[in-house]
């Protein structure tokens, strides 16, 4: 699967850093516990690091095509291995975090309520959807250093759509929410005419790209 410009990315591997570092203030940094990793010869910003896997954030200013990565410990570097990176790659992010089957999708109610989409809290059509995962691509308003939180006016710079229950949905929203880094977020109004049900299927398309599918009640 590509990567998109700002997605989330785990990298595996034997002989990442001894001792396991997360970050615990922004901006994220592009060295942590003694790592870093280039993608495209960019530092990337690396959210967490441990003996066996680190997670890091692809730049935005990683151009789409075929792109080098490369981690370093301390002073020694790994081989490049070559990943595809696409202008958008979007995801939604599931309860199970498979990618599949019900979205971790939360219904608006209010600026102080937002739950959980589920079977006993579904939600009814002309109502607002939070839509939530990496891979929305570059932003316009973005960020202002690597590795820095959004500033919630941070906007899709890449025409955004979506499709509840088979239907065009409006798009209230597409960005980086404050005080995120790598995480986009789409707000989406349910269609009028929506069927009821507890596996109704949503998607978001941006660009050229269309999202996993998942489901809402």
């Amino acid at each position: 699967q590509s990567l998109g410009p700002g997605s989330m990315v785990s990298i595996f591997g034997p002989n990442m850093p001894p001792s396991t570092a997360s970050v615990s203030s922004l901006p994220v940094p592009t060295t942590l516990g003694g790592a870093s990793v280039t993608i495209g010869g960019a530092a990337a910003p690396i959210y967490f690091a441990s003996a066996g896997q680190i997670n890091a954030q692809v730049p935005y200013s990683v151009a789409p095509g075929s792109q080098p990565v490369i981690v370093k410990v301390g002073s020694t570097s790994s081989p490049a291995v070559n990943v595809t990176v696409t202008a958008t790659s979007p995801g939604i992010f599931t309860v199970a975090q498979n990618g599949r089957g019900p979205g971790a999708i939360q219904n608006y109610v209010d600026a102080t309520h937002q739950p959980l989409n589920s079977f006993a809290g579904a939600i009814a059509p002309g109502r607002l959807l939070i839509v939530s995962g990496p891979g929305g691509g570059v932003l316009t308003n973005g960020p202002t250093g690597v590795g820095a939180a959004c500033s919630g006016q941070s906007f899709s710079a890449t025409p955004v759509t979506a499709s509840v229950g088979g239907r065009a949905a409006t798009v209230q929203f597409a960005g980086c929410p404050n005080p995120f880094v790598g995480l986009d977020q789409y707000n989406i109004v349910v269609p009028t005419g929506t069927p009821d049900g507890c596996y109704i299927p949503v998607n978001i398309t941006v660009g050229a790209v269309t999202s996993n599918t998942v489901t809402i009640a």
